[in-house]
């Protein structure tokens, strides 16, 4: 029953945009593609580093981790302790409560259940360290280089500013699900949206497509320079149209206080980052 949860397709929900947005922003957070982490992991990169051989294995691997055998894990062990119903709506009422209300409670039923219960909090906490910190070097990077800020400085500015943030939704446990959505989905789609652009558009296709097979052991089909290039952006810019549209309205219709605390932070910081780049921009090189 857990499976058939999981795996049995609802047809009828192809035609929901809160669907594609949903899926669209789980794919690019996992392979942290529209936010500042690819910048970090692209400075590895070496010149003639097999970008394709690279995306091929972090992605494939990545999805068979996560969707494959995490989701298959999970999902149906809530289902198995909880039900359908409930298993649902524990998943519907916050963005960690599969991983920090049932799992625990399933671990629990499990023999040796306090020693994986140990064993997925501990590479949960890693998981989020270590994406913590991806996420904050090209801030930390940028006042560096930009603003010609210490090492030390920089660090303590961007360290401050995440304490500061995150003090919201500690306080404010509505909060969380609010930023997590704008953060994690909507933004990181829109500013996917915005890369391709620039790579495949602004930048020149041609010498993009050109980087990519760089010191390639095989290359990547053509094609999918087209994928890329004309159905990538068209998707997601009709993902985002159709959901602005359908279900955008509601969703900013309604919220608490602490709902709209975290959209004004989340406004803020959007703000204090646009000054940022503005502020090195004026500044003659």
């Amino acid at each position: 029953e857990g499976l058939n949860f999981l795996w049995e397709p609802d047809i009828s929900q192809l035609s929901n945009p809160q669907v594609w947005l949903s899926a669209a922003g789980q794919v690019f957070f996992t392979l942290s593609l529209g936010f500042g982490a690819i910048v970090t992991y692209a400075s590895y990169i070496r010149r003639n580093d097999d970008i394709v051989a690279s995306g091929l294995s972090a992605a494939s691997l990545n999805e068979l981790a996560e969707v494959i055998l995490g989701g298959s894990i999970a999902i149906p062990a809530a289902v198995a302790f909880f039900g359908v119903s409930n298993a649902k709506e524990i998943a519907e009422s916050g963005a960690f409560n599969l991983a920090f209300v049932s799992l625990p409670a399933v671990f629990s039923n499990l023999t040796l259940g306090n020693i994986f219960g140990f064993f997925w909090f501990f590479l949960l906490f890693f998981a989020g360290a270590t994406s913590s910190v991806a996420i904050a070097i090209p801030v930390i990077a940028f006042l560096e280089d930009e603003l010609k800020l210490s090492r030390n400085v920089a660090v303590s500015i961007t360290l401050a500013l995440m304490f500061a943030v995150a003090l919201v939704p500690i306080f404010m446990p509505k909060a969380l699900d609010e930023m997590d959505f704008w953060a994690g989905t909507f933004f990181v789609i829109l500013f996917a949206l915005v890369e391709v652009i620039v790579f495949f558009w602004i930048f020149n296709g041609k010498l993009a497509w050109r980087e990519i097979n760089r010191g390639g052991i095989f290359k990547a089909p053509r094609i999918l320079f087209y994928i890329i290039r004309y159905v990538t952006p068209l998707v997601l810019l009709t993902i985002l149209i159709a959901w602005g549209f359908t279900v955008m309205p509601k969703k900013l219709a309604g919220g608490d206080v602490q709902v709209w605390t975290a959209r004004i932070v989340m406004l803020v910081l959007f703000g204090l980052f646009a000054f940022m780049v503005s502020l090195a921009n004026k500044k003659p090189r």
